[in-house]
């Protein structure tokens, strides 16, 4: 339908002339007008419309105008909204018309529901009122009018399966092998599929009542689906034959395990990608063992992104050998002591070499096993689910891994955390500072290299504020703080973050008022990045320490200073300005000046 006007050049030529005299002077400020706009002083009344669903003909009444006084002779529309949405209309008298269909398709959309229940629609309108002298006088509006959408196929006592380019389908539309959903209880029906596809994987919902394992008939007779064919939608409305729409085939995008679910109270159909748990199988660890604790479990960033990381220990000794485990394979290993399910490599057993592809024992010639050669510390691997595709080396860690948010340029200002043991275990300090679009707080990530994501990109995959588990993955989140001053220890052996919040840094010993009992607390200075106080000091010693307890203290050498280092001298009493830069070891220090 096309929006029209009745009378529509005389109107806009009214709506026009009426703003001369202060009618319309804030047409563009609607916020501005109240109940008592101008129309209503012309008696000007809207009275909402109903429909049920189906009706004879498409073009129903959503609303009707009224007035009381007899120089009105018309309306024209500027604005119309039905829950802030918009929707074709045309003028026809005093009643606003439009088309039921596109009113129940709305109504749907809206309400996420085919159910035949009587909704709601909140209609907004802003129109002018055509008066015999040809002006016209604003008006502005609100009335909820009601659809009530058609019937909807009863539930099917014999539930309901799918059919479709899914593994447990045969991997094709094959009739002996359906894949029946399980009853939720609630009115709603689920089935776990694994699609066998990189790109379309088409399938359709079919009524139980209807299964047949030889005739595609009468299987078909009672197919559902969407309205448009290779809709990849995961939320969407059921069609089914002699509905108002074609049957067509929807599609799920991707290799991969999805919930897909059927709702037969609403007619409609979700589908959602599971975190599908990886695990190494093997190992530091004994094969069995790890297959039944699922300790080696691999992260992943991002559900919708089936890419998965793990760094985990070498064996202590000789050659380190492994497999890829999911639930299904594990618990096959644990109940039946069967192995085939165990993913390996396709290039022959412990040839992986630093990439490749993956397949189930059972499609391998051997058990394709993975090895590293003695002498590895930690070992990184990489799955990629949807091809099917690994990649796996082994890790040495570098001294340093760079902090990179919102406090220094995603990077551009060095924030490095230093690791002691060549184990993976970092620590370093920074202030978190928040940002807007993060909703106030700060949000930062950590590099391998300095200012640069090649070597690392080491984000949130799961837990809260002060704790969690890593990804290293260019999906990888954000991890959100409080806006202030962390601690940060970092794991990358095993891949998780802690932080320590630090509210106060102070100075603490005899050379201040304090002595060793109260310190004289400091002031983050953001522009230089500094910890800093003017402070009397005697001749005697200071330290620096954390939260006004022991658990984090700072001393020796002032270009160089250590956690848990010596007490400084003060060589000659006198006022000083003192900065502290704690960054991590190696590259914390402090400024003490004399004034």
């Amino acid at each position: 339908m096309k929006k029209i006007f009745q009378n529509s050049l005389a109107a806009l030529a009214g709506l026009v002339l009426a703003s001369c005299n202060g009618n319309y002077d804030d047409w563009t400020k609607p916020q501005s007008y109240n109940q008592e706009d101008p129309a209503a002083a012309y008696g000007v009344t809207l009275s909402p419309g109903s429909v049920t669903m189906p009706v004879s003909d498409d073009e129903v009444t959503l609303l009707s105008f009224a007035a009381t006084s007899e120089d009105v002779t018309g309306y024209g529309i500027r604005s119309l909204k039905i829950n802030d949405q918009n929707i074709d209309y045309t003028i026809n008298g005093n009643n606003v018309i439009v088309s039921a269909n596109d009113l129940e398709d709305l109504t749907v959309s809206i309400y996420e529901s085919r159910a035949k229940v009587a909704r709601n629609l909140d209609i907004a309108v802003e129109y002018g009122a055509i008066l015999k002298n040809g002006d016209a006088v604003a008006g502005k509006g609100a009335v909820t009018s009601t659809l009530t959408p058609r019937d909807i196929p009863a539930a099917d006592p014999k539930g309901y399966f799918l059919l479709g380019n899914f593994e447990e389908n045969g991997n094709g539309w094959d009739l002996t092998a359906p894949v029946w959903m399980t009853d939720n209880g609630d009115g709603t029906y689920s089935a776990i599929v694994n699609t066998t596809g990189d790109g379309d994987n088409w399938y359709k919902f079919y009524e139980g009542s209807h299964y047949s394992a030889d005739s595609w008939d009468e299987v078909n007779a009672g197919q559902m689906g969407c309205k448009e064919n290779g809709c990849a939608d995961n939320f969407g409305l059921i069609i089914w034959p002699g509905d108002k729409y074609n049957v067509e085939t929807p599609v799920i995008s991707g290799k991969g395990q999805f919930k897909v679910t059927f709702d037969a109270n609403n007619m409609t159909y979700k589908v959602v990608r599971q975190a599908v748990n990886y695990y190494i199988v093997g190992g530091p660890n004994d094969w069995a063992g790890s297959a039944a604790s699922k300790e080696l479990k691999f992260s992943q960033a991002n559900i919708e992104v089936p890419l998965y990381t793990i760094v985990f220990p070498a064996a202590a000794e000789g050659d380190t050998w492994f497999a890829i485990g999911d639930d299904r394979a594990c618990d096959a290993i644990t109940n039946d002591g069967d192995w085939k399910q165990l993913f390996g490599t396709t290039s022959g057993n412990g040839n992986q070499g630093t990439s490749g592809t993956l397949a189930r024992r059972s499609a391998l010639a051997d058990d394709g096993s993975f090895k590293i050669d003695a002498g590895a510390k930690f070992i990184k691997v990489v799955l990629d689910m949807d091809k099917m595709t690994y990649e796996v080396s082994p890790l040495s860690f570098g001294e340093y891994i760079y902090e990179a948010g919102t406090n220094n340029d995603w990077g551009a200002i060095e924030q490095p955390l230093y690791c002691a043991d060549g184990q993976g275990n970092y620590i370093g300090y920074f202030y978190s500072t928040g940002a807007d679009w993060a909703d106030g707080k700060g949000a930062f990530k950590f590099q391998g290299a300095f200012n640069s994501w090649d070597e690392g990109n080491y984000g949130y995959a799961s837990g809260d504020e002060t704790s969690g588990s890593l990804v290293d993955s260019g999906d990888s989140g954000n991890i959100l703080v409080e806006p202030g001053f962390y601690r940060a220890e970092i794991n990358l052996a095993a891949m998780t973050y802690a932080l320590t919040p630090i509210s106060t840094i102070g100075i603490i010993g005899p050379a201040q008022p304090g002595g060793w009992d109260t310190d004289t607390d400091m002031t983050y200075n953001e522009e230089t990045r500094a910890w800093e106080a003017t402070i009397d000091l005697a001749a005697d010693e200071i330290k620096f320490r954390a939260n006004d307890g022991w658990d984090i203290n700072w001393g020796g050498d002032t270009e160089n200073l250590t956690e848990g280092g010596d007490n400084i001298k003060i060589t000659e009493a006198g006022t000083y300005f003192i900065q502290l830069f704690p960054r991590c070891q190696n590259k914390s220090y402090c400024k003490i000046t004399k004034k």
